[in-house]
Parts: C-alpha cells; structure tokens; sequence
C-alpha cells in the first residue's frame, strides 16, 4: 500500500491504526451491532485525529517559514474532494433504483449541500435526528462530519497564520496554546449548555462552534505541551487508559446518552492520551501499528464514505427482509464497504496524492469544477421533478405521495419560540382560522404540541361542515397546560408565557369549547423509538416543583395531574 507523507512531519502508523480503530467503530454501529451501541463517538475520535495533525503540519511548517494557504488548500481538495465526488455520484444513480420520490428529492438537495460541506446546516435545519429510524431513507447523512472538518480547515489555518503574524512574538509552538485554549474552553462551554436539552442538542451535535474543542484539543496536544522521557511500562499504562477512554464509551453509551457535551470528553481525551503515548515506543502502538490496522486506517476515508450509502439502503427496506438474512445482508454490505474503499484509495486518493499541484493547480481545480457542475445539474434536475416520480408505477407514486401530505405553511406557526426570546408579541396571523372564517366569533380553540397539528384539517372538516369558526394554537414540543414546563428545557424557550398567551386569547374571546392535544405518553414516559430505542425521559416541572434536575414517573404524573387540574 503507498504511504502518505507530509514534508517535516514523520509518518506515524500508529495514526493510522487509531484512524481504523475509529472507522470500525462507526461502521459496526450503523451495521446495528448492539454490542457497539455507543460506535458513534468514532467520529470524535477522527475529530481528534485530524486537530492534531493539522496543527502539526501547520504550526511547524509557519515556524520554519514554509507554509503556504494556496498549497494547504490544494493538498486538502486533492485529498478529500475526488473520493467524494466518486461516492456522491454512485448514491445519486444508486439512489434512482430504489429511493421513494420524496426521499429521492431529499437525496437531491443533500447532494448539493454536501459538495460545498454544508451537509451539517442541512441536516440542523431539517431537525433530522442522528439516531431517528428516519435516517435510513438519507445516503448521505453521515457527511456532516466531513461537513464540520472542512469548515475547520478554511478557517483554522488562517486563524493560524493570523496569530504567528500579529501574536507570536517567540518563533516557538507554545506560543500559540492560550489561543488554542481559549477556543476550547469557550466551544465546550457551548457543547455542553447545547447539549444538555433536546430542543438545543440538534445545534451540539451538527455544528462546528459545539466540536471545535474536539479539533482543538488534538491541536494543543500537536504543540508539545507535554514532553519527557518516559519509559515502556508508563508508555503503555497512558496508551492502555487511553484506549480504555475510547472502547468504555463505544460499549456502554447508547442513543440515550447526552452527547457530546461532557460525554465526548471520554473519547476525546482518551484519544489524546494514545496520540501522546505513542510518540513513545508502548504496548499499544505495537498494536496500532500492526499491518492489518494500519491498512484498515489508510483506507479509512473511503470507508467512512462508502460504508453508509450500502447500509443505509439495506435499512431502508428493514421492515420487507427477513429477519434471518437481514443480518447477512448487512454483513455483505460492510463487505462491500471495504472493497469499494480499498480500491478508491488504490486508484484514486494514492496516485492523486503522488502529484504536486502546487505549480498546476488548474489541472485539479478545472476537474473538480467540472465534475461539481454536472453532479449539481443532476441534483437540480431531480429537486425540480420532485424526485423524478416516473421511476415508478402509478400506484407507487400514490401511495408514496402520503409522506407528502402535510401543511405547507406549518413551520410559520409551530416554531414560534424564538419570538417571545425579547418579549416580542406573538403573530396571531400565523395561528391557523379553522371553519368558517367569515364568521364574527370563535366557537373553539385546540391548544397543543406539533401532534395537534396533526388534527388541523379534521377540525377544519368538522368546523366547516358546522359552520362555526376556531383557532389552531401550536407549539412543538411544549405539553398545552398552564405552568408546566420541561425540566431540561432553557428558560429563553419560554414555553410558560407561550401558553398564558394561547390561554389569555381564549379567555379574551369568549371562547367555551378547548380542545388540549399532545403527545401525552412522552411527556409522562419519554421518546419512544423503533426498534425499542429510547430517549431519556425528561423531568415535568411547576413552580409548586421542589426540584427539576432528576427524572421520575410518579413525580411527572402529579406535575402532569396538577397541570391539567390548572388548566381546565
């Protein structure tokens, strides 16, 4: 196999077997190994990785006066970029053979986000779950990590180059730790208070401001920070806890866990720890090194790539295969996942990183603009025959059309949160009129969370039939009873004062029939999720509440009890 190399920095193997130990790791958790139930965090490990080596070749390159933008650039879109357009294209044909019109469409619109790294944005905005049973039908979820990597490298390496400029007095590496400290102190800060709600937790999970302290911290630890000869047995002990930091989490954490926030410090620092012993000899880099890990780890970036695309579409039909060789299917999948990326790091990513484009950039760049261009109109083309419906039959394309069916307007009135954040009044406009519009007064009200939306045309049905007139008051995820709020929910959401608003209309109105409609199991239970996935349970709390840090039935059921009584 060709070994990279990078001027002024010694290949270390060892990085490319803790490369495999991450790849692994997330490839068996997406193949639904339950024994792996926390694979995930092998994305923070890749983070961590990538901090380091990095600011390695960055910082020393700057200090010995040989660092170039034009060239750091070059070297990342020949890296990164043709393995990417190679998968992106595969999913796109892939896709047509078996992707529904709407997940095809959804398909199309990942696929341009993921060519400029903006999948992570998409996927914020379209509050797609990591962990939901809804991933299945999208082959290119898992590029938001790649997304969060690439932003890190247009904007890392000028910050870098701007602080040796205008900051670094001393030409040494530890003159740039209070930089990098400061930004993973104040990016933790912010994975931690994101992270610690389910309404916040989408931002800590998809956004670079959230992980940059997993790239950081690999990035201080790339500026020798800690030296010091070490003998073997000490070397190994750090290695041995390091890798104990990685493997625990990838055992024992599951969908539940509250990620990243404080749960990611085990993996991330357990990473750093098995970088930092390894530049000693140890126990574990021994392992790491060993041929089978290093190849697994010079493939891992097409693995990461191609792995996904099979599994997600064997997924994608879980409910029609049969238990019996579901399990074989998905074995052959992970099996395909590594010839695929064996053979795109042979013939693509290794000869490409043989050629210097520094002085022929255009000879990079033109392809690469060329093949973004075809792939976008493609992508276009499908967005704009919502997802090319003629693939199937006709009794497809109905049936299908029902995932379809839904309120084009709702998001203008069930996200209304953010407008109460300073105090601003609510656009009573936005709130559906349900029957019959015309008349002068309001005969009923539903109040409720995102499953009252559900309703809203039943009730429209029904009020006009009646020739009577209602209003549709929505706001996801906030149970519809006076005072109770979510233990875990920050205060600038301010559930309370949006339901005396809703309550205050009615009584303003007149209006004697209230429909309450919501989601009644998880405000006492918690998410439920296929496959018997849970979320955990979040705390129901009042002013009558002694405390909303801990979770437990019996205390929602008198909050929920007390809530109702208030209420009503």
């Amino acid at each position: 196999m060709p070994i990279p190399s990078e001027k002024f920095m010694k290949y270390r193997p060892d990085i490319d077997g803790l490369r495999a130990v991450a790849v692994l790791l997330v490839v068996l958790y997406h193949a639904g190994c339950t024994w792996i139930s926390g694979g995930y965090i092998g994305v923070d490990v890749f983070f961590v990785i990538s901090g380091y080596l990095i600011t390695k070749i960055i910082v020393t390159r700057i200090l010995n006066e040989d660092f170039s933008l034009k060239e750091f650039y070059l070297k990342r879109i020949r890296r990164l970029y043709p393995p990417l357009l190679i998968v992106v294209t595969f999913v796109l044909l892939f896709g047509s053979l078996y992707l529904l019109p709407l997940d095809y469409k959804n398909l199309s619109i990942s696929t341009l986000f993921t060519l400029f790294y903006s999948a992570n944005f998409y996927f914020l905005k379209n509050r797609n779950d990591y962990f939901s049973f809804q991933t299945e039908g999208m082959p290119l979820l898992h590029t938001w990590s790649l997304a969060i990597e690439e932003q890190y490298y247009i904007f890392y390496p000028i910050s870098l180059v701007l602080i040796s400029k205008f900051l670094v007095k001393k030409k040494k590496e530890e003159s740039y730790i209070p930089f990098l400290t400061g930004i993973l102190l104040l990016s933790f800060a912010l994975s931690v208070l994101s992270a610690s709600t389910y309404a916040t937790s989408f931002f800590a999970f998809y956004l670079l401001p959230t992980r940059m302290w997993e790239l950081t911290l690999g990035g201080i630890l790339a500026l020798n920070v800690l030296k010091g000869k070490r003998n073997y047995f000490l070397n190994s002990f750090i290695a041995i806890s390091g890798m104990a930091m990685i493997l625990l989490p990838a055992l024992f954490f599951t969908e539940a866990t509250t990620f990243p926030g404080y749960s990611a410090l085990f993996p991330c620092l357990g990473t750093t720890l098995v970088i930092y012993a390894n530049t000693q000899e140890n126990f574990v880099k021994r392992l790491l090194s060993s041929r089978i890990m290093v190849l697994i780890g010079l493939i891992s970036y097409s693995l990461y790539l191609w792995h996904w695309p099979f599994i997600s579409a064997t997924r994608y039909f879980s409910g029609l295969i049969p238990d019996n060789i579901y399990t074989l299917i998905l074995i052959i999948d992970v099996l395909l996942a590594f010839v695929f990326a064996y053979l795109t790091y042979c013939y693509v990513e290794a000869p490409l990183r043989r050629i210097d484009f520094s002085n022929k950039p255009l000879k990079l760049l033109i392809p690469s603009f060329l093949s973004v261009l075809v792939i976008s109109s493609i992508s276009v083309y499908i967005l704009k025959e919502n997802g090319v419906k003629n693939r199937f039959p006709e009794k497809v394309i109905r049936l299908s059309s029902a995932a379809e069916d839904y309120a084009p307007d709702r998001d203008k009135y069930r996200y209304l949160n953010f407008r109460l954040l300073f105090s601003a009044n609510i656009p009573w406009g936005r709130y559906p009129e349900l029957g019959n519009t015309t008349l002068r007064n309001y005969s009923f009200a539903v109040v409720g969370d995102s499953h009252a939306d559900m309703f809203r045309e039943m009730f429209n049905y029904f009020a006009r039939k009646l020739n009577i007139r209602g209003k549709l008051f929505v706001n996801s995820g906030n149970i519809p009873f006076r005072g109770v709020y979510e233990g875990d929910s920050p205060l600038w959401f301010r559930h309370v004062e949006i339901k005396e608003k809703f309550f205050n209309f009615i009584l303003k109105h007149g209006i004697k029939l209230v429909f309450l409609c919501g989601r009644w199991a998880m405000y006492l239970k918690g998410y439920y999720k296929f496959e018997g996935r849970t979320l955990p349970p979040f705390p129901l709390c009042d002013n009558e509440s002694s405390s909303c840090d801990n979770y437990s039935l019996e205390k929602n059921i008198v909050v929920f009890k007390r809530g109702l009584e208030r209420t009503i």
